[in-house]
């Protein structure tokens, strides 16, 4: 494993960690934890860095596969969400006798990030096979429209607008031949930047409190989140860029197996709120709760991934 390799991968495993920590949050302290200080801390950053992550990578599987790279993506994404989609349909008409009607219409944003980016990377497939550069500039801006104009029709339009920036600039990073090796201590103004973006952060700028819009409000928080997240996913990566002792074996580990870690923590923490409510008020528990089942999802991926049904259907594998 080569030092490249080594360092996005411990990138990966610390933020499917933030996943884990954030969703922790979410569920077991309860209450208003849209003002929790460590939730704001994760999450004005740890999403759009994994879709830059994704886009830095993805942009080379599209470019050497084209629309190839589409049907690769789709074949691992699709079946943790289409079989997660069900199983709460089936958990929500068996055990909780609500309507079919109400269960189909209300979807399920557990894995909102592997929808996301599989359309990301159709957008991407559709850019890269431009040749002409005004129908690029065209289609660079068309995703966007389409998340405002077509919110019905796109699936999780209002994260999807953030995102596709994010995705673009990580493919960007890739394009200019960004290397871990190349941060220097200019990299350093990130932290400070990223004190006073935290400091500026305010709860309506969430994604999923405040989607693009056409008035200025929505638009100042649009802009505002992708600043206050570039920001921070800079800051983050030239911190682990500093912090060896991050990227450690065990670390490169879990960074392989981030999307499983995903897909599980969703199952987990949605059963854990359907079938066993628990709330804790003090947030070092809760981190420390987040930490242990970031640990045990690990395990349960290593004991699973061997039965390829269950592989397949729930990591794409």
């Amino acid at each position: 494993m080569n030092g490249r390799e080594q360092y996005w991968d411990a990138v990966k495993a610390l933020l499917i960690i933030l996943v884990v920590a954030g969703h922790a949050i979410q569920f077991l302290e309860g209450g208003d934890f849209w003002s929790n200080p460590v939730f704001k801390g994760i999450y004005m950053f740890h999403m759009p860095l994994f879709i830059m992550v994704s886009g830095y990578f993805g942009i080379t599987g599209i470019e050497r596969r084209g629309w190839g790279a589409l049907m690769r993506q789709a074949w691992r994404l699709l079946p943790p969400v289409v079989f997660l989609y069900i199983l709460r349909a089936a958990v929500s008409i068996w055990m909780f006798n609500q309507p079919l009607s109400t269960v189909v219409t209300a979807g399920d944003g557990a894995l909102w990030f592997l929808v996301v980016l599989l359309e990301c990377t159709l957008f991407g497939c559709v850019l890269m096979s431009v040749r002409n550069a005004v129908w690029r500039v065209i289609w660079l801006i068309a995703p966007l429209a389409a998340g405002i104009f077509a919110a019905g029709i796109l699936p999780y339009a209002s994260y999807f607008t953030t995102m596709w920036p994010c995705y673009l600039i990580g493919a960007g990073m890739r394009k200019l031949d960004f290397r871990p090796g190349s941060m220097n201590a200019k990299w350093l103004v990130f932290i400070p930047l990223y004190a006073a973006a935290y400091l500026c952060f305010q709860k309506e700028w969430y994604m999923y409190l405040t989607p693009l819009g056409l008035d200025a409000a929505c638009i100042y928080a649009w802009g505002a989140r992708l600043v206050c997240a570039v920001i921070g996913s800079a800051c983050f990566l030239y911190v682990v860029h500093l912090c060896r002792a991050a990227q450690s074996r065990m670390l490169c580990k879990l960074g392989v197996c981030t999307m499983a870690i995903y897909v599980l923590q969703a199952l987990f923490y949605k059963g854990m709120s359907m079938f066993f409510p628990f709330h804790c008020g003090n947030t070092a528990v809760v981190l420390l709760v987040g930490l242990l089942v970031t640990c045990l999802l690990y395990l349960a991926y290593q004991v699973t991934r061997r039965v390829k049904l269950i592989a397949w259907l729930l990591y794409g594998e």
